[in-house]
């Protein structure tokens, strides 16, 4: 029987809920940093998916790359299961997966930004604090985007929900409501 990516995520993070937060992040950047590593550089998936090349080899280069990360056996744990189901290719939807588990439990925003030009410290820190309000969050966490096509404004990315808040948008209102 195989199991979904979703019964993985949710069996694993069963194992490190009650790590606390910071543990927790350290475990998911390791796993993340694993992720780009197997994505980014084709050679590292050849090996670990090249059916000639012995487990016991896939499982020492998996061992080496855990013994620098932050994340331990915990990591190591997960990546040798996924080696050993041929699932590596699904270690991304895991992640992402892990975080959305790890922001309801911790009460963190994950935030996309996009705007024109960089966030200004001033910025970020009004952004955070009307986030925190907004969704009765204890922490923020910021990504930003740079999107050069943007007249101007920002574009929020919030747990599924897009704030529209770019010049084009407000155009386009503007346009509407003119319109008969």
């Amino acid at each position: 029987m195989i199991a979904s990516v979703k019964t993985i995520a949710g069996a694993y993070w069963n194992l490190i809920q009650d790590k606390n937060k910071e543990q927790v992040q350290e475990i998911i950047s390791s796993l993340m940093a694993f992720s780009n590593l197997y994505e980014m550089h084709p050679e590292t998936r050849d090996f670990l998916n090249h059916p000639k090349i012995f487990l016991e080899q896939k499982i020492q280069m998996i061992h080496a790359f855990c013994t620098v990360q932050k994340g331990g056996t915990d990591v190591e744990h997960l990546l040798l299961l996924l080696l050993r189901e041929n699932r590596l290719k699904d270690l991304r939807t895991i992640v992402s997966l892990l975080k959305e588990m790890r922001d309801e439990h911790f009460h963190i925003v994950s935030a996309v930004v996009t705007t024109i030009s960089p966030l200004t410290d001033k910025q970020k820190n009004e952004l955070t604090i009307q986030l925190k309000k907004t969704f009765q969050a204890e922490d923020v966490e910021i990504t930003e985007n740079i999107d050069e096509h943007l007249l101007g404004g920002v574009v929020i990315h919030v747990h599924g929900q897009v704030i529209n808040n770019s010049l084009k948008t407000k155009l386009l209102r503007i346009q509407e409501s003119l319109q008969p």
